[in-house]
């Protein structure tokens, strides 16, 4: 069985403020030792200015403040460069409170994308079309109405040609 995923804009991965309230919120602390982080990188990522809170080691944390800390964790841990995170990050809306396991950094486009997961139905082109309009993904309609046009021309083409032959 395969599993899918779509592909969307990176605002679907941000981690909201929750209504409910949360027994055992984490300090800082208690989140650089689980990561096994200095206070020293954490201080660095400050300076960069990627954390949208002021370093309080006994702060503790709502969901939105730890999921950032835990994206810009992901990318240092991954190998990520200071220069490469800043350069990247620069197409997220700040705080940068994203879902790290649902984050896509296409290269080649340089954007972020999120991974979510689509069952076998929205595989069609029905599904695909719905989708798109779902999400106000003007792009992907346009690319399916071209594809669309190019396979109707190419048709047309062959039809003509084949009654020119007869």
């Amino acid at each position: 069985m395969h599993d899918y995923c779509k592909l969307t804009s990176s605002a679907q991965a941000r981690i909201r403020q929750q209504d409910q309230m949360h027994l055992f919120k984490q300090t800082v602390t208690d989140l650089l030792k689980r990561w096994r982080v200095s206070v020293e990188e954490l201080e660095r990522l400050a300076a960069l200015g990627l954390l949208s809170f002021s370093i309080d080691l006994n702060l503790a944390l709502e969901p939105p403040q730890e999921a950032e800390l835990v994206f810009l964790l992901t990318l240092k841990r991954a190998g990520w460069s200071d220069e490469l995170i800043c350069k990247a990050l620069a197409g997220l809306t700040k705080p940068y409170s994203y879902d790290a396991k649902r984050m896509i950094y296409d290269v080649t486009q340089r954007r972020w994308l999120t991974r979510s997961p689509i069952d076998a139905k929205e595989l069609t082109i029905e599904g695909q079309i719905a989708r798109a309009r779902d999400d106000h993904d003007v792009r992907t309609l346009r690319e399916i109405a071209n594809e669309a046009m190019k396979a109707l021309v190419s048709l047309t083409e062959e039809a003509l040609s084949q009654e020119e032959e007869s």
